[in-house]
């Protein structure tokens, strides 16, 4: 639905709307909506498309859409109009909870949360309106199992989550996935531009690097909890990335 893409949004609106059964216009709006349909059935009409919207339907409608709506059923939906600035402005889409009650739970607390609008309110409704695209992400790669675009999305979760344990490699992690190491090579660089196992040794180095720039620790320590066994194979693989020693690195912090 919006490709993964980070945009700057501002949400203008958060409403709980009900309609009888009835055919109505939709004019043009100068900003975008997500809607959940919580109850009911309707169809939507512009020129020739036809999109069906059932319940338990999440669907977004793009800034300068207008449409006729047609419902032989009463409707219930949550709606969030929201100003946002894309790259490209995604079109019109609809996708089919396959979890509703996380999408009830998330509508209904910005719904609670726009009305009351208690201390910190604005960072609240960003985080629930993040949550729901977070959501529609999940279930939108969850309803095709067994594609590249799910495995590769599991198997970045498993190296971020894991890579401090020096055991999680490149082998193991496609050996989760149920592919040979040399398919999930290919379609992990497929999707992301870089090898499977450069993707696990940047993770790593980048977190060391983070922990070096604290100065908690010394670079035997920051190699262990990075998931290196030894201090010499980090120091090496720490200079190839960086171009300098995690000592060197380390002085020059502590300067």
């Amino acid at each position: 639905m919006f490709n993964s893409e980070r945009f700057n949004f501002k949400i203008l609106s958060v409403l709980r709307l009900e309609f009888p059964a009835s055919e109505r216009y939709s004019p043009p709006r100068h900003y975008h909506a997500l809607i959940f349909r919580a109850h009911g059935k309707a169809t939507v009409v512009k020129g020739g498309d036809r999109i069906r919207l059932n319940k338990n339907d999440v669907t977004f409608v793009p800034t300068g859409y207008d449409y006729v709506i047609s419902s032989s059923t009463d409707e219930e939906v949550f709606v969030v109009h929201f100003e946002a600035f894309f790259e490209k402005t995604p079109p019109i889409s609809n996708m089919h909870a396959t979890n509703p009650d996380a999408f009830i739970t998330l509508f209904g607390k910005m719904l609670t949360t726009w009305q009351n609008q208690p201390c910190g309110f604005v960072y609240r409704i960003d985080s629930l309106f993040l949550s729901i695209l977070e959501q529609i992400e999940r279930q939108s790669l969850a309803s095709d199992s067994k594609s590249s675009k799910y495995c590769v999305q599991h198997a970045v979760e498993a190296m971020h989550s894991g890579f401090s344990n020096p055991e999680l490699s490149v082998e193991s992690v496609s050996k989760d996935s149920g592919y040979c190491t040399s398919y999930f090579r290919r379609i992990f660089f497929e999707e992301m531009g870089i090898s499977p196992k450069e993707y696990l040794v940047k993770l790593r180095i980048n977190h060391a690097v983070a922990l070096l720039e604290s100065q908690y620790y010394s670079v035997e320590k920051v190699a262990e909890l990075s998931g290196y066994t030894s201090a010499k194979y980090f120091s090496t693989s720490f200079k190839r990335v960086t171009g300098k020693s995690p000592s060197s690195y380390l002085s020059r912090k502590q300067k």
